[in-house]
C-alpha cells in the first residue's frame, strides 16, 4: 500500500474520530454507520502497522519508546471499548444482533471511551508529528516562527475549550449525559479541531523531551 494511500486513510480516520464527538449534530443512524466506517479503518490502520505488535517484544525499552507504545496501546484499548459499546448500543447498523441487556453499562462505557479516545488519538498524532514538522525544514525562518505562534494561540484556546466543554467530567464519569451542542456543525468541527490541535501540541513535545531523556 502507498504512503499516501496510508495518509489518506489516517485523515479519513482523524475526520471520522471529530465528527463521532458530535453526536447531537447527526442523530444516531448516521452516528453509527460514520462509527462502523470508522471502526473498519482503525482495523485497517493496525493490519497496515502489524510489524509495530511484532516489535513490542524486541529491542530496548528507552523512556521516549515506553511512552509512545503506553499512548499506542491506551489508544488501542479505547478504542475496543468504543467499538464493542457502540456494538451493544446500535440500533442501526448491529440491530439484528441478539444483544438485550447491559445497554446501560455500555453507554456509560462508549461515553467515558469517547473522551479518552479523543485524547490519545492526538497525542498519538503528536508523538508522530515530528515526520511531519522535519518538512518544515526548507520553510523561511519568519514562517516557521509565525506557525509556531500560532500552534501555541491555538493551543491556549484549545484548552479553554477543553475546559469550557467539561472534558474532564466526561473523562472520568463525573456526569454521564453529553450536554447536546447548541453551534453550528462548522464552528463544532473548528473547536473539536483546535482541541485536539491541543493534545497533537502535547503529544509533539511529550515526544522531543522523551527522545532527549532517553539519550
Amino acid at each position: 500500500m502507498s504512503r499516501k494511500v496510508k495518509i489518506s486513510l489516517d485523515i479519513v480516520m482523524t475526520l471520522l474520530i471529530i465528527f463521532l464527538m458530535g453526536y447531537s449534530l447527526t442523530g444516531q443512524m448516521l452516528h453509527e454507520w460514520c462509527g462502523t466506517i470508522c471502526l473498519i479503518t482503525f482495523i485497517i490502520h493496525n493490519i497496515i502497522n502489524r510489524k509495530w505488535y511484532k516489535s513490542l517484544f524486541k529491542g530496548k525499552y528507552n523512556f521516549f519508546r515506553l511512552i509512545r507504545t503506553a499512548i499506542n496501546l491506551l489508544t488501542l484499548i479505547a478504542a475496543c471499548c468504543l467499538g464493542i459499546s457502540g456494538i451493544m448500543m446500535s440500533s442501526y447498523v448491529f440491530s439484528f444482533l441478539p444483544i438485550h441487556s447491559g445497554m446501560s453499562v455500555a453507554r456509560n462505557i462508549h461515553l467515558l471511551a469517547s473522551y479518552w479516545m479523543y485524547i490519545f488519538i492526538s497525542l498519538h498524532i503528536g508523538m508522530h508529528w515530528n515526520m511531519l514538522a522535519a518538512k518544515s525544514n526548507g520553510l523561511n525562518r519568519k514562517v516557521v516562527i509565525c506557525l509556531r505562534c500560532l500552534a501555541v494561540i491555538a493551543a491556549l484556546y484549545g484548552l479553554y475549550l477543553f475546559i469550557n466543554y467539561r472534558f474532564i467530567d466526561y473523562m472520568f464519569l463525573r456526569t454521564i449525559f453529553a450536554a447536546g451542542y447548541e453551534g453550528s456543525a462548522v464552528r463544532f468541527t473548528i473547536e473539536y479541531i483546535v482541541i485536539m490541535e491541543l493534545f497533537v501540541f502535547i503529544g509533539y513535545y511529550i515526544s522531543k523531551m522523551t527522545k532527549t531523556i532517553g539519550r
